[in-house]
């Protein structure tokens, strides 16, 4: 078996079945964008992301966190043009790539850098990282992060009392940031893709 890792997720894959699984995979992607012009799916915006998409695919839903379980994108009106796209669509096809091969998805290893603050305008910071077979740590692209806020002086594994903010994605180098209101501590916390069940990954930023 050779593990495969892949935005955040890990399948292990016969070799035997390595070319069939990317065979698979590209035909995933090719099928995305069949689904406006043969299936009438509405796509208003052409993102190849859909007001209502098949029920095997709740992650290529152009709707908001958490009527799309993983993403918040903007919806019909406004293209989804960034790196949560694109990775939507990856998570889609892997997934079908596990289904139609073989080999189970699950969660590869994945952290926060430490979380900071500054810049201007003041801002908190921070990347996501997935480990590799390699053992490298890749950059965890368009992955959803959700932004939380406590008093100065909290730890950050404090579990209740944190006032959502709101939500945003890490771009195609891991990196996630939100503008800085007020002093106080700033929890960013991944909001995982399925194969991770409940895992939380959370890193914090005191700002005085």
């Amino acid at each position: 078996m050779v593990p495969t890792y892949y935005y955040g997720l890990l399948r292990q894959v016969d070799i035997a079945d390595s070319m069939k699984s990317i065979i698979s995979h590209e035909a995933r992607h090719s099928w995305q964008f069949t689904l406006k012009l043969i299936d009438g799916l509405t796509d208003a915006d052409d993102d190849a992301l859909f007001q209502n998409p098949p029920a095997s695919s709740p992650e290529l839903r152009d709707a908001a966190y958490p009527i799309n379980p993983e993403f918040n994108f903007l919806g019909e009106a406004s293209q989804d043009l960034g790196s949560s796209a694109v990775t939507a669509r990856e998570w889609n096809a892997e997934r079908f790539a596990s289904l139609n091969v073989g080999g189970a998805l699950s969660c590869a290893p994945i952290s926060w850098s430490t979380v900071t603050y500054g810049g201007t305008p003041l801002q908190v910071t921070g990347q996501l990282t997935f480990v590799d077979d390699s053992g490298a740590a890749v950059p965890l692209a368009g992955v959803l992060v959700r932004i939380e806020k406590r008093a100065v002086g909290v730890q950050c594994d404090t579990p209740s009392g944190w006032t959502l903010l709101g939500y945003t994605s890490t771009a195609g180098d891991g990196w996630a940031s939100y503008p800085l209101p007020s002093s106080g501590v700033y929890r960013f916390t991944l909001v995982p893709p399925r194969e991770c069940g409940s895992l939380v990954v959370s890193s914090c930023a005191t700002v005085p």
